[in-house]
């Protein structure tokens, strides 16, 4: 199998169509199984065809070999010389000149073209809100630094906030963590996070695989769900505001529903839940919402899909900062080759804070239509108001084909 380092400098070849077969099998099996891989590939991808289209009229379409044969001009070898001053001799080093004034050329065209950061070698997620100069450490005995927007986040990685500084990291998933003031997370992986102290309130999509928060008194298992985690002394306070956890502290274990709360302390052999207001215990999180910019990074790079170079689950972020009402979202895409076979997606709809505001569901027969290339999707029971995000995912269902739709969506606003 090869390394993420062989394969960063096939890539190329493999997109010029030069790589021998062994060697594009071995490449195209590890870019199958490597999520950070199959990102840098798409990107490539996307440089390779803008540098062809930038310099499409300069392309050489006949040869030049004979040409430039026959107006060589004759040298007499006894006269270029190494200190010859002659414009004969000064000649070639016109080339080299200019093949440098190229490459520069070229790298200014990658340079502006390029992602804003290099690229994210394993990353889980995208810091998508940094306000107050939160940090963030690789490990222990490494110097903390800021946790700006579009920092990638590494497993591994512990982050701080001190009085005034707060922060929101999206993983794979995704998840949506949004961190409190004077806490300190750790990242172990994409599916588990250990609170040390402080406060964070999460989204975890649903996933077959469990996601884990781990606190010094207990441990908080979920499949999908919104809720709210507070280290508070020598007891973890867990809120949950939509689906079911399951919480345990060593002694007893218990499940935790929509608009419970539990406290978690070590010497207690039974946890009972009360019942809570949970948007109102969560709603110092209200106020720390993801950058678009640092969300489409996320989908674009982080995001991946699970194979080919297409992402499967499509997720849009539309700013509404005046708060006006959106009554519906139009849905655009390229016309397809094929006119059968397409699959349906499933429609969630939510506000800043994840609170899911509608499903929806647009049937595979959609795409089908010859000539067809936009849908308008209305929210239902009249338009949403008084929001000032609005974030929408695209899910697919294959029950109508296989056949995936790269769609783009607008929500215009009242």
């Amino acid at each position: 199998m090869a390394s993420c380092t062989q394969v960063e400098t096939m890539l190329q070849a493999w997109i010029d169509e030069e790589l021998g077969h062994a060697e594009r099998v071995i490449l195209e099996q590890h870019l199958a199984e490597c999520t950070s891989c199959r990102s840098i590939a798409r990107k490539q991808q996307r440089s390779t065809a803008l540098l062809f289209e930038t310099f499409g009229e300069h392309r050489l379409r006949h040869d030049l070999r004979r040409h430039i044969q026959n107006h060589l001009p004759e040298m007499a070898p006894s006269r270029i010389t190494m200190k010859s001053n002659s414009s004969r001799a000064k000649v070639p080093l016109l080339a080299p000149a200019l093949a440098a004034a190229v490459v520069l050329m070229l790298a200014g065209v990658l340079y502006v073209q390029w992602p804003e950061e290099p690229s994210p070698g394993g990353a889980l997620g995208v810091v998508t809100y940094s306000e107050g100069g939160p940090t963030h450490r690789a490990r222990e005995s490494a110097e903390a630094t800021t946790a700006s927007l579009k920092t990638y986040v590494k497993a591994g990685e512990r982050y701080e906030t001190g009085p005034d500084a707060r922060l929101m990291l999206t993983l794979r998933g995704p998840t949506r963590v949004k961190i409190a003031e004077n806490t300190s997370l750790r990242i172990v992986d994409d599916r588990e996070v250990q609170l040390e102290a402080g406060r964070i309130w999460l989204h975890v999509s649903p996933s077959e695989r469990r996601f884990r928060v781990d606190t010094p008194i207990g441990e908080v298992d979920v499949l999908g769900t919104t809720l709210d985690v507070e280290v508070e002394g020598e007891q973890t306070v867990v809120t949950v505001r939509k689906g079911t956890v399951r919480v345990e502290n060593g002694r007893a274990t218990v499940e935790v529903a929509r608009d419970e709360q539990v406290v978690l302390k070590n010497d207690e052999a039974e946890l009972t839940p009360r019942t809570v207001i949970a948007s109102q215990e969560m709603r110092w999180a209200d106020a720390i919402l993801p950058e678009p910019e640092a969300t489409r990074l996320f989908e674009e790079v982080v995001q991946a899909p699970e194979t080919g170079l297409l992402r499967k689950e499509q997720f849009f972020v539309f700013s509404n900062p005046g708060r006006k009402a959106v009554s519906s979202f139009e849905m655009t895409w390229d016309p397809g080759a094929q006119k059968e076979g397409h699959c349906s997606y499933d429609v969630h709809v939510y506000d800043g804070n994840m609170s899911e505001l509608f499903t929806s569901h647009v049937d595979g027969s959609v795409f089908e239509s010859a000539g067809k290339t936009s849908y308008v999707l209305w929210v239902p029971e009249g338009p949403i108001t008084g929001v000032n995000m609005i974030q929408l995912k695209v899910v697919p269902d294959y029950s109508t084909g296989e056949i995936e739709t790269s769609l783009d969506v607008a929500a215009p606003v009242q």
